[in-house]
């Protein structure tokens, strides 16, 4: 049974850590786990899985200056001990948030700025959640943007298109203290 649910989890393509365990333990107990046999299949599974998970973003090199932002008409994003996410203070779930940051690029465009701030109790999941729905929002506009100017999809853009399309959506980000 474990290595038909390990298959048909390697068929789907999709080996997302929680995923794997999903299919794991819907094929085994507790008991199961007591017996050597198991533990060391899981960890054997775990340990080969070639998984890059965590915030999308790719850390900018510092150039020795400190950029001061105007966050006055920022669009600002928080996140409490509780896991909730607010934009610009009211509650919203991670699909609602995307169409937010869509809706305030879209109106902001090239002087937007996205305000994020979180709890220190608030869990790492959600912080990733929240960083990978802004990314994933401002791709999804420059994918727009790229197709109705050019025809075709931004990642096969020639290098100069593809910054006429980050300035006009740039990915503005920056962290705040939590209020």
């Amino acid at each position: 049974m474990l290595e038909k649910a390990i298959s048909s989890v390697q068929n789907s393509g999709d080996l997302q850590p929680s995923l794997v365990a999903k299919q794991i333990l819907s094929v085994l107990s507790e008991e199961d786990f007591e017996l050597d046999y198991y533990k060391l299949r899981t960890m054997m599974l775990f340990d080969v899985l070639n998984v890059d998970y965590g915030i999308d973003n790719k850390l900018r090199t510092s150039t020795g200056k400190v950029i001061e932002h105007d966050l006055t008409n920022a669009f600002k994003i928080s996140t409490n001990e509780k896991n909730e996410i607010f934009a610009n203070g009211q509650k919203v779930s991670i699909k609602q948030l995307k169409e937010k940051v869509k809706d305030y690029e879209r109106k902001n465009e090239n002087s937007s700025v996205i305000a994020i701030s979180a709890s220190r109790e608030t869990m790492y999941q959600t912080y990733i959640e929240v960083q990978n729905t802004i990314t994933s929002a401002i791709k999804s506009l420059r994918d727009k943007k790229a197709l109705s100017e050019f025809q075709i999809e931004f990642n096969k853009l020639t290098e100069e298109q593809k910054e006429s399309i980050k300035n006009v959506y740039p990915i503005e980000i920056v962290e705040t203290k939590p209020e």
